[in-house]
């Protein structure tokens, strides 16, 4: 039986508990996304949305466009001779993550625009999270690519 003076932890247990609390908050620390993650994420998503505009441009025999900027980016279709702005759900417009550098080729703000036939203006946009540099190419055919680089 143990003495009063001698009641507590041992240092082995106090080891094993701070092992523990040191997986668990290494597992916390990984599962947040950095910079790099977010530069993917939001490349990832605006690529899926160009595509989703041309395809708009194709089936409504109308012209679209992505009016982007550092801030963020929006859709518009041609009406009627004017530009107005996509109201859609899923088109809504979008800002970019906070973290993220975007790169418009100098200038401050670009209009990627699709014809009736998806054809678009070449254009490129890059976004920068941290070291990772992402490319997102839409080419003459309106194809839309992204492009990893470092």
């Amino acid at each position: 039986m143990r003495s009063r003076a001698q009641s507590g932890f041992t240092l082995v247990e106090l080891m094993v508990v701070l092992a523990i609390m040191g997986v668990a908050s290494a597992a916390v620390v990984m599962s947040i996304p950095g910079d790099e993650e977010g530069a993917r994420a939001d490349a990832e998503q605006f690529g899926a949305r160009l595509i989703a505009v041309r395809d708009r441009a194709l089936f409504s025999g109308r012209e679209t466009a992505a009016l982007v900027d550092t801030d963020g980016y929006r859709f518009e279709e041609r009406i009627g001779g004017q530009w107005v702005p996509i109201r859609d759900a899923p088109l809504d417009a979008e800002r970019w993550d906070r973290n993220i550098a975007v790169d418009i080729g100098g200038e401050g703000a670009a209009r990627i625009r699709f014809d009736a036939v998806g054809l678009a203006e070449p254009a490129a946009i890059a976004l920068t999270g941290g070291t990772r540099r992402l490319a997102v190419n839409v080419s003459a055919a309106g194809n839309v690519t992204i492009d990893a680089g470092n």
